[in-house]
């Protein structure tokens, strides 16, 4: 029994070696040289497969100036950064892979408590989503979300009792229906268009005018196509009201955004795309 522990320590020795000299910078090092197998084996496989960007990652958490030796050696730690190694190894699409990056990063070193306590399900629901239900989600984040939070920040200056103006806006943030504001993004986007063609019309503008409405019938199509995965994964939750203009279902049925889905988005990176892109024709 004694042979085969002193066999495995040797093994252990020598894997955290090779580990070792597979680097030059000294700053990964000072990770791997503190590091339990909970994180070094992860860590080993997908740097075998992307050995740059593993060592960007171990670089970005230690140019943070948050992660300490202390915090490394913790156990906590240890088995977050081997969870992230593990997750990215399973993820070839360089989207999600950033989107667990980004909220690992956010946890760590930007201290958002909500993201360290629901890190797990973060990294689970980016692992699940499809890549075109993430490129749609880039889509709300940058285009529809902003329409949302200006209608609540409008009723900060008069937030019902037991509220303060910020959390009341945080309220209406999960309490107003998010279908009326892409009503409100393409009747925007119509004006802009139609102005332009009543001012100058030509082949140009004829075009454009009919592009603006054939994008948002088949961003509408997308919209109601990723409604079920996005009820599903946590990220809106679905209510009725017959008396609003629908999206992503039957009649009345409307989409309200989740505190978990706010702080998912968050993470969501816009992936500089047009607005075909998001469509998908």
């Amino acid at each position: 029994m004694g042979k085969l522990k002193n066999a495995a320590l040797v093994g252990t020795i020598a894997f955290q070696n090779a580990l070792l000299n597979s680097t030059t910078d000294p700053m990964v090092k000072s990770i791997l040289v503190f590091s339990s197998f909970a994180f070094l084996i992860p860590y080993a496989i997908f740097s075998e497969l992307y050995k740059k960007e593993a060592e960007e990652i171990l670089l970005d958490l230690l140019k943070s100036g948050k992660i300490t030796e202390e915090v490394i050696k913790s156990q906590e730690f240890q088995q977050s950064l081997g969870n992230l190694f593990d997750n990215l190894k399973k993820m070839k699409e360089s989207e999600k892979r950033d989107l667990n990056k980004r909220a690992f990063m956010g946890a760590y070193i930007s201290e958002d408590e909500y993201t360290k306590n629901y890190l797990e399900r973060i990294q689970d629901v980016s692992m699940r989503i499809s890549i075109r239900a993430l490129q749609h989600l880039s889509f709300v984040r940058k285009e529809v979300l902003p329409l949302l939070e200006k209608e609540a920040e409008s009723f900060m200056n008069n937030p019902q009792a037991g509220y303060t103006p910020d959390s009341f806006k945080t309220h209406k943030m999960r309490t107003i229906t998010i279908s009326q504001f892409y009503d409100e993004y393409y009747s925007n986007r119509r004006r802009e268009v139609e102005r332009e063609f009543n001012r100058n019309t030509n082949d140009e503008t004829r075009r454009a005018f009919d592009l603006v409405g054939a994008e948002e019938q088949k961003t509408r199509l997308r919209f109601v196509e990723f409604w079920t995965e996005f009820n599903t994964l946590g990220i809106f939750r679905q209510g009725n009201d017959p008396t609003i203009g629908t999206v992503g279902g039957g009649s009345g049925t409307v989409q309200y955004l989740t505190q978990f889905g706010s702080e998912f988005i968050k993470y969501v990176s816009t992936m500089s795309m047009s607005a075909s892109d998001y469509t998908y024709p």
